[in-house]
């Protein structure tokens, strides 16, 4: 059987409840069924001669009756064909009753069976989709009780992210907008998504709304519920100078700027910031192509307009 943390196909076994108890009802149910329909054979026999014997027996009461007419037959034998031909018009009534009742019983009896072998069927458990085994609610012996989950499943067609966004990012949100994937956890290789849902109700209170990503890739390890930091791109730019983060100052004021490289000094340079993504800036206006960006070599350190530069790697 699974267990929990197996990755399952569709249609595969997961498990077998005990189903002896039914089986051997099904069993008596099989072989009720299989005796009345050597019975059926009987009783049509018998129906099919009660009313050839009934058929005869009718003409010859006819025949003695006008016999009778004529004077050339006794009323007692004309009475005896009489009762020869209701006996045996009574008997292929009970004969046709046995036949219709040997029927009911075999519709029953199927119907029975049907829905024994229904029950005996869902004895088995089939995964209903590809899947991972999260949580396994039984062990083998337990006694399971009707409605009673025994395996919880999570589908691997698919794997969604859920994040909240802004609600004042609402008019740039688009399905099918990539995104970008960065797990708590450092899991790579499933770090791409594409938008696939937008809420449309907003929490009061936070302001927010949620916005469902679907994976490009399905991780190959992966927990329900685990965290992630989820990057959209709402919109691209042709701006020829893009900086690392790092060598932004003041990114979130109105005076933005960097420090460049100018000979063997350094000047400080204003810059109008455009669009941002996970880990840089597009610089539209401040600072040419192939300029070298400067920042401290160390954490703690400060760079000074008109001090000398001296560059310890390699320029963005």
């Amino acid at each position: 059987s699974a267990d929990q943390g197996d990755r399952v196909v569709a249609g595969q076994v997961l498990a077998r409840l005990d189903a002896a108890e039914l089986e051997k009802t099904l069993n008596a149910a099989q072989a009720n069924l299989a005796l009345l329909a050597a019975t059926r054979k009987r009783l049509e026999a018998e129906a099919d001669k009660a009313a050839a014997v009934s058929k005869w027996a009718r003409a010859e009461a006819r025949r003695m009756a006008a016999l009778y007419k004529e004077g050339s037959v006794s009323k007692s034998d004309n009475d005896r064909a009489e009762r020869e031909a209701d006996t045996a018009q009574a008997d292929e009534a009970r004969a046709r009753a046995a036949l219709e009742e040997n029927t009911q019983a075999s519709a029953a009896a199927e119907a029975e069976m049907g829905s024994l072998q229904e029950k005996l069927d869902k004895s088995v458990l089939h995964a209903p989709m590809d899947a991972l085994v999260i949580r396994r609610e039984v062990e083998r012996g337990d006694v399971v009780t009707m409605n009673e989950s025994v395996f919880t499943l999570v589908a691997t067609g698919e794997m969604w992210v859920r994040t909240w966004v802004d609600e004042g990012f609402l008019g740039e949100l688009k399905a099918g907008q990539s995104a970008r994937i960065e797990w708590v956890s450092g899991q790579s290789g499933c770090n791409a998504g594409k938008v696939k849902r937008i809420g449309r109700e907003v929490d009061r209170e936070t302001h927010e709304l949620l916005v469902d990503v679907v994976l490009e890739s399905v991780c190959e390890q992966f927990a329900v519920g685990q965290r992630a930091r989820i990057w959209i791109e709402l919109a691209r730019t042709d701006a020829k100078v893009r900086a690392p983060r790092e060598f932004v100052y003041g990114a979130g004021s109105d005076s933005p700027w960097v420090f460049v490289k100018a000979g063997p000094f350094i000047t400080r340079s204003a810059v109008r910031i455009g669009f941002h993504g996970l880990d840089q800036f597009a610089i539209e206006e401040g600072v040419s192509p192939g300029a070298v960006l400067l920042r401290p070599a160390a954490p703690k350190t400060q760079l000074k307009a008109g001090h000398f530069a001296r560059v310890t790697e390699d320029a963005p």
